[in-house]
C-alpha cells in the first residue's frame, strides 16, 4: 500500500519490495519537491500559483528573509541541477540500476552547503 506515484515499480508489480524501493518512493519525494509536481503524473490544467499565491500561502512579508534574497540575489542553480541528477537516479524503474542509500547520500544535493 501507498501513495500512487511513489510506489516503486516493483511494488506496484506485486514483487518483494527492498531499501531500493525505499529510494525509489524518496526520489518521487525529491522531484515533487523540485517542481511542485508528481513525477508521473501528466500535466496539471490547473494554472500555476501565482507569486501573490505563494506569499499568501506562506505568509511572507516584505520583510522576510526569502524575499529580501528572491529580490537582491541570483538563484542557486547548482543546487537544483545536483537535485535533478538525484531523482534521476532515484527514479530508475528498474531498481537495480537506482542507487543504494549509501550512494544518494554521495550526491551534491544530500552534502552539506558551503
Amino acid at each position: 500500500r501507498g501513495t500512487p506515484g511513489y510506489i516503486s515499480t516493483e511494488v506496484l508489480l506485486k514483487q518483494p519490495g527492498t531499501t531500493k524501493s525505499d529510494i525509489f518512493s524518496l526520489g518521487a519525494v525529491v522531484y515533487f519537491m523540485q517542481t511542485g509536481s508528481d513525477a508521473f503524473a501528466k500535466h496539471d490544467v490547473k494554472s500555476a500559483p501565482t507569486i501573490d499565491d505563494f506569499i499568501a500561502m506562506h505568509k511572507f512579508g516584505p520583510g522576510s528573509r526569502l524575499v529580501h534574497g528572491v529580490v537582491h540575489k541570483e538563484a542557486d542553480w547548482d543546487v537544483l541541477y545536483a537535485a535533478t541528477e538525484l531523482a534521476q537516479g532515484m527514479l530508475r524503474t528498474n531498481p537495480v540500476l537506482r542507487p543504494t542509500a549509501e550512494q544518494c547520500l554521495e550526491y551534491a544535493w544530500m552534502l552539506p552547503l558551503k
